[in-house]
């Protein structure tokens, strides 16, 4: 018994000392939770002091925009009194209409005498009628105003309005703010009152309160805002309800000092001194107080209640030190726990398998259950009794199949393993289908499972969320979709009559023009373009969140982009009167590169945007080189503005789709909300960054960043070439081409050689032209749609056009396919690409009469291809030089053959897919004119393997070579 005794002491004294460390330590935590409160207050007070002083210097700021506007529109010539407030009507009337904040905004002249009085009242602006317009000077707000300087400002009380002499019902709390106006000869004039309503400060109070309340006092004591309406206003309702009446002792503490705490009935209260005088006018010299007293509090049983949380969170560590003791006591006194240590263990053991949460149960070796807990019984609706003895398999719902590779796969990890874990559809006694998540494991003795432990939960709901979540995906991919079809729609709808302005500019820039207006048609042209390919791109926020969007790297001057955007929009500045104007960092390498195309639909974009939003003053483009190394560089991209600005609050938005900060100018300035957000969009695809700098009223600065890669130079080589100047009189060409980038750079080549150019796409429309007019020579490209160009050679030659000059345009340079051009009647095969003397050379021969001056010299010249850099799966050859005239045309150029050369890739699979040879050729050969044209050689080799496997039939070897293709064709575009 005494040794008994000893272990009931040892544990007494050891918990007594634990529950004197733990009282110790709740004792912090509580006082812990209380200061976080009590400076959760006062955070509260600041915050809600940080609200009323941004509304006030809102306010300050209407007030001095509206004391502008009077004198600005005093100062205007020919200007009577009737006719400025007339003009101060037009624009305030909006304005009270959209802050909604104002009841009242009134102009007084010196007397007192309104002038004008705009009022708001649910939701309607109305103007006072002269009429009924009133002499104020018997107020008292009007009599203290009179000693205001210029730009200050006096604050009336904060009361209820008063009308006719009678306070307004229901009651509306006002605050009066009054400055001073001036003429234009800078004398003071009168004032400008705003109604401040002030359930705009309420408001603030009220909003996000959660557990925090907050009162309101004036400096007198008196409620503004309190948690019991009838206590409010008693200073003007003469009433004797006040703070300092019901709490004298807490408001001498409130007057002591600017801020503090203190504990009134069960509550934690916070204060804060407020002075809106100081906020809207802070020089003046005399100031009239009207402190305000910010008083917030918080029931101290939140406390409690947050303290018992954290109690309750805790009390496994109260339970954990007691078993600790105990089991350290019991340590002590082993001689008494030595005969029921092993059966107290069982106990715990038992206690924990009993009480867990998660239905569980314990079968033999035979996979018999032999035991289970509560919530096992609670799970499956079976008890005990009713499940001893019997194979799991009996809870199984039969409605469900599972395979037979699920049970191998399960019983073969236990085994391997000791362990499987996975789903099973089972049903309850009362019939109801479930879904459990089960983990089997196992208990060996010498190594042979002695038993099998399973514990189980219902899942049946998380698998039901997951469902209604997979749903929810499919209809929102739905909704993404219908959103593409529509934007496909639309653009396709636009780019129709677009097509159009660019045939008919081009058709233009055929005629006699001077150069003004050539000028003119050249930017019109290029303005065209840039909309096609914004149009042709509005699908790209649909292609980037479908990860189908393609950026194309290649060389570009950046200097030239900026030029090209500049000139696109220079006359759409002119028309306003800006100065549009750029400067670019010496220190920025003349070649880059990137995806330029996208680079100069961002600039416009923001270029236009800025012109759109300013109405007078300057656009200013500027690029910044940020950091450079010797494969990289970072490039800025600001695009500045002295235009309407944007607000702060506005510019979070700014980039989202359709957005608008203001509708009425946009709507009246046109726009669709969606530039902006693919400008952002296209810089995050190119890893980039952009934001905005804007002050409202003083102009924005918009800015992105890119990271672009520095071609490796190689150094130019000059060639010896046989120049020919030759000038032909009256020369009369038809180009027949159905390949745009070889019939733009040939009629390029032909114009310079001071020829008349009429264009066909296939052999039809051929036979058309040449029937109605004379030409001198056809250009005849061989392989077209609907009709190529052998069978309109000999169609020609048919109906007696044998003297034409015909030449064979062709990217086939077999002997082959010149004996077949010379067989269909064509005088000359001319390979594509083409230099300009042998075109020259044949001419020469074929009309000698239509040459009128000839000059050969053969000089050193540098062909522009060698200066660019190296550019993956291109190679520049003399030929390519001569070709292209100007490296500007081939870089435009470059881009869009890129992107189609991918885009007729994809084609080509789906076509060869199906096995349509003479599709697939086509569009080989369509490719291979276009790929001579750019020197991509080893596409241009996979093409030629391509064409004789398909020729062949040999359809095994299709596979590889498509490999190779795609390979080529990821080496120009990577």
């Amino acid at each position: 018994m005494i040794k008994k005794y000893l272990f009931l002491k040892l544990s007494i004294v050891f918990i007594f000392i634990f529950g004197v460390i733990f009282y110790i330590y709740l004792s912090g935590i509580f006082q812990t939770i209380e200061q976080k409160y009590k400076l959760e207050i006062i955070s509260h007070n600041l915050s809600k002091s940080k609200l009323i002083e941004h509304s006030f210097y809102d306010v300050k700021k209407d007030l001095l925009y509206m004391a502008n506007i009077y004198q600005g529109l005093h100062a205007s010539p020919q200007h009577y009194e009737d006719e400025y407030l007339a003009d101060i009507q037009l624009i305030l009337k909006p304005f009270i209409k959209q802050k909604k904040t104002y009841s009242q905004i009134r102009y007084l002249n010196l007397t007192g005498q309104e002038m004008l009085r705009i009022e708001y009242k649910n939701g309607k602006v109305n103007v006072a009628k002269k009429v009924d317009l009133q002499n104020k000077s018997n107020r008292y707000y009007v009599q203290e105003s009179t000693s205001l300087a210029k730009g200050e400002i006096y604050l009336s009380k904060f009361d209820l309005n008063i009308e006719n002499d009678e306070i307004e019902k229901p009651y509306n709390p006002v605050i009066r703010l009054v400055t001073p106006v001036f003429d234009k000869s800078d004398t003071l004039a009168g004032y400008v009152i705003i109604n401040w309503s002030g359930n705009s400060i309420i408001n603030l109070l009220q909003q996000d309160s959660s557990l925090i309340n907050t009162i309101l006092l004036n400096k007198e004591s008196y409620y503004l805002e309190s948690k019991i309406q009838s206590d409010n206003w008693g200073f003007i309702l003469d009433k004797r309800i006040s703070f300092k009446n019901t709490y004298p002792r807490q408001w001498k503490k409130i007057k002591s000092a600017p801020s503090g705490n203190f504990l009134l009935d069960s509550s934690i209260y916070a204060f804060l001194h407020i002075d809106p005088v100081q906020i809207i006018s802070p020089n003046r010299k005399s100031l009239s107080r009207r402190n305000w007293i910010i008083l917030s509090y918080l029931d101290q049983n939140v406390i409690y209640h947050k303290f018992l949380e954290y109690f309750y969170s805790i009390w496994w560590i109260l339970f954990f030190f007691i078993t600790v003791i105990l089991l350290f006591s019991y340590q002590l006194a082993k001689y008494i726990r030595a005969l029921k240590e092993a059966d107290y263990r069982m106990d715990i053991a038992y206690e924990a398998f009993k009480h867990s949460p998660d239905g569980t149960m314990v079968l033999n070796k035979k996979v018999e259950i032999i035991q289970v807990n509560k919530a096992f019984e609670i799970l499956t609706g079976y008890c005990e009794d009713e499940a001893r003895f019997k194979n799991p398999k009996f809870l199984k719902d039969p409605s469900y199949k599972y395979t037979k590779v699920f049970f191998k796969e399960m019983w073969g990890s236990i085994k391997e393993n000791g362990f499987w874990s996975g789903e099973v559809h089972n049903i309850r006694k009362n019939g109801e289908k479930y879904i459990q998540h089960i983990s089997i494991g196992v208990v060996k003795r010498d190594g042979k499972i002695i038993n099998y432990i399973g514990v189980a939960s219902d899942v049946t709901q998380g698998k039901k969320m997951e469902r209604e979540t997979l749903q929810a995906k499919e209809a929102s991919e739905q909704a993404n979709l219908a959103k593409n079809i529509f934007l496909a729609n639309m653009s396709h709808e636009i780019r129709t009559p677009l097509n159009a302005i660019l045939g008919f500019s081009e058709l233009l820039l055929s005629t006699s023009l001077n150069s003004e207006q050539k000028n003119y048609i050249d930017k019109t042209n290029n303005a065209a373009s840039s909309l096609l390919h914004i149009l042709n791109d509005i699908l790209d926020i649909a292609k980037i969140e479908a990860h189908k969007f393609m950026i194309i790297k290649a060389p570009f001057k950046p200097r030239r982009v900026i030029q090209q955007s500049v000139d696109i929009l220079v006359l759409q500045a002119q028309k306003k009167c800006l100065v549009l104007s750029y400067e670019i960092d010496e220190e920025i390498p003349e070649y880059l590169i990137g995806d330029s195309k996208r680079i100069r639909q961002i600039m416009i974009n923001l270029i236009n945007n800025a012109i759109k939003f300013t109405e007078k003053g300057y656009v200013h483009i500027n690029l910044f080189l940020l950091q450079k190394d010797i494969n990289e560089c970072i490039i800025e991209f600001v695009v500045s503005d002295s235009g309407i600005g944007i607000k702060e609050s506005n510019q979070k938005k700014l980039f989202e789709h359709f957005t608008q900060v203001d509708d009425s100018l946009t709507r009246e300035l046109g726009g669709t909300g969606l530039g902006l957000a693919i400008c952002k969009q296209l810089v995050d695809v190119m890893d980039g960054s952009i934001e905005v700098e804007s002050e409202y009223g003083k102009g924005s600065t918009f800015s992105f960043e890119l990271k672009l890669t520095l071609p490796k130079q190689l150094q130019a080589k000059k060639s010896r070439v046989q120049e020919h100047t030759i000038s032909f009189k009256n020369l009369k060409i038809l180009l027949v081409e159905d390949n745009k980038d070889n019939s733009e750079v040939t009629s390029l080549i032909l114009t310079k050689m001071g020829a008349d150019i009429d264009e066909a796409i296939n052999g039809n429309m051929a036979l058309e032209m040449v029937r109605k007019k004379k030409y001198d020579f056809v250009l005849m490209d061989i392989q077209m749609p609907k009709m190529d160009g052998l069978q309109a050679t000999q169609i020609l030659r048919d109906e007696g056009f044998t003297n034409l000059l015909i030449i064979a345009l062709s990217a086939h340079a077999s002997q082959i396919e010149q004996e077949r051009s010379l067989n269909a009647g064509m005088n000359v095969h001319l390979n594509k690409p083409f230099r300009i003397e042998t075109l020259q050379e044949i001419l020469m021969h074929w009309l000698p009469s239509k040459v009128t001056k000839i000059k050969n010299n053969s000089v050193l010249k540098e062909c522009w291809a060698k200066k660019l850099p190296p550019i993956a799966g291109l190679v520049f050859s003399d030929e390519i030089c001569e070709y292209w005239l100007r490296e500007e045309d081939f870089l435009e150029k470059l881009e869009y053959f890129i992107r189609n050369t991918v885009k007729e890739a994809a084609h080509l699979h789906k076509i060869i897919d199906k096995k349509n040879n003479p599709m697939a050729l086509k569009l080989l050969h369509k490719l291979k004119g276009s790929v001579k044209l750019y020197g991509a050689q080893n596409l241009l080799k996979q093409i030629l393997e391509l064409e004789d496997i398909l020729n062949s039939k040999e359809y095994k070897y299709t596979p590889n070579l498509l490999d190779e293709f795609d390979a080529a064709v990821l080496e120009i575009s990577s």
